[in-house]
């Protein structure tokens, strides 16, 4: 058997092994879970590229404080992947119409704090998410050479963002949570872009996640 296969398997098979009742029907003081999802991101403002076209893992886990059968706060860590990838036709004088490609990896670490209201089987989330840089990668292709030095156009360490989100508790112990997150303070001032821009309030990330959630 393929490894992505029997992780896939042995993923969905926890719920035997802990018996089948629904989360949102206990009431124990802690709790905790795994996540594994994707991050579908761009990054605000890349000039024209304005498409959520990146896609990157969203994977950790989380624990819980329930304060009422209704009421919780969270707290995650995770392996966060956000960035941009646009491809667009453009004309130039110098080649003619061609395609110019870009490219933005941003790996964090991320602590998002969330204050949970259940409702059913749905819950409903708000909170922050404070995101340490780990390691980034960025490259523009276009009819021009373009020299990205890392130490003149580098990234802020730290990425502080507001969000907002719901899970769907479809099975025992399993919820498909969306989420949506955006920078609250840029994650690069304009004087770092390696281009001209229009926007001088700087870059913010911007990000769907779209997550599998098992809670013990």
């Amino acid at each position: 058997m393929r490894p992505g296969i029997l992780f896939v398997f042995l993923w969905l098979s926890v719920p035997f092994a802990f018996g089948q009742q629904y989360f949102e029907e206990e009431s124990k003081p802690f709790s905790g879970g795994l996540i594994l999802g994707t991050n579908i991101s761009k990054v605000d403002d890349i000039d024209d590229f304005t498409h959520y076209h990146k896609v990157g893992l969203n994977a950790g886990g989380t624990v819980r404080i329930n304060f009422t059968p209704k009421v919780s706060v969270g707290l995650e860590i995770l392996f966060s992947q956000k960035g941009d990838h646009e491809i667009d036709q453009t004309y130039s004088y110098a080649v003619g119409a061609y395609f110019s490609e870009y490219y933005l990896r941003l790996n964090y670490v991320e602590l998002p704090v969330t204050l949970h209201y259940k409702q059913k089987k749905f819950d409903y989330e708000a909170g922050l998410s404070f995101s340490r840089l780990v390691s980034f990668f960025e490259s523009i292709s276009t009819d021009q050479p373009v020299v990205l030095n890392p130490d003149v156009f580098y990234f802020n360490k730290w990425d502080y963002e507001m969000l907002l989100g719901g899970s769907y508790n479809f099975w025992p112990h399993y919820f498909l949570n969306v989420r949506y997150q955006f920078s609250l303070v840029p994650i690069r001032p304009w004087e770092r872009m390696p281009l001209t821009y229009y926007n001088y309030d700087g870059q913010q990330n911007n990000v769907i996640n779209i997550r599998l959630v098992y809670m013990f």
